[in-house]
């Protein structure tokens, strides 16, 4: 989606968004709590047998 030049990820998903038609707000997920929801879903993604790149290893 870039020309190689790096960009914040809240970028990234704005511009999809707005690409959409859709306001992205003004609305965020701390930090912390989007890594506890992350970790947890490494749970139900290897029920299905899918492997997970983000574990609790990389992050501990």
């Amino acid at each position: 989606m870039t020309d190689g030049e790096q960009r914040p990820l809240k970028t990234f998903f704005t511009e999809i968004l707005r690409a959409e038609g859709i306001e992205p707000g003004n609305r965020h997920v701390p930090r912390g709590l989007a890594l506890l929801i992350s970790l947890h879903c490494g749970i139900p993604m290897e029920a299905f047998g899918v492997k997970s790149t983000t574990t609790s290893r990389n992050y501990i």
